[in-house]
């Protein structure tokens, strides 16, 4: 099982995307790094950092973009 995560960077930047339990513990780091402004993927393949499967359930992903932050709820099933 897989998610798709699309976003858009409004201007060029340092981008990170995380994925956190209810809980707030972060379960994956999807991306770190500079990105030029336009729209793009990525793939969260319902696996933690030491590529264990994750539980169906809620999930957090948060996308900062410099200084700001947005966060979507996703549902991840097995």
């Amino acid at each position: 099982m897989s998610i798709t995560i699309t976003f858009k960077v409004e201007k060029s930047g340092y981008v990170g995307i995380d994925v956190y339990d209810l809980l707030g513990r972060t379960v994956k780091t999807l991306i770190q790094k500079h990105l030029n402004a336009g729209v793009y993927n990525t793939i969260w393949k319902g696996r933690n950092e030491f590529g264990e499967a994750m539980s169906s359930g809620t999930y957090i992903v948060q996308m900062r973009v410099g200084e700001n932050a947005d966060r979507r709820k996703i549902t991840l099933l097995r």
